[in-house]
């Protein structure tokens, strides 16, 4: 459904390609930083797209009156 959606391995490869240490504080803040981004693009994609489902929606019932 979500093509853009990054997979659990995936982001576990692009968190470890950022060489992100687990045991420095400040690394862990940046950890968090990443998957907070992440989360929100993923937020707003999934809005965005039951948006548009909606005003289709619309549009077609609009079109059936």
């Amino acid at each position: 459904i979500y093509p853009n959606r990054l997979k659990i391995d995936q982001l576990k490869n692009h968190l470890s390609n950022r060489v992100i240490c687990y045991e420095c504080v400040n690394n862990k803040h940046d950890l968090v930083s990443l998957l907070e981004n992440a989360l929100s693009q993923e937020m707003e994609k999934t809005e965005n797209q039951e948006n548009q489902l909606l005003s289709t929606d619309m549009l077609n019932l609009d079109r059936e009156i």
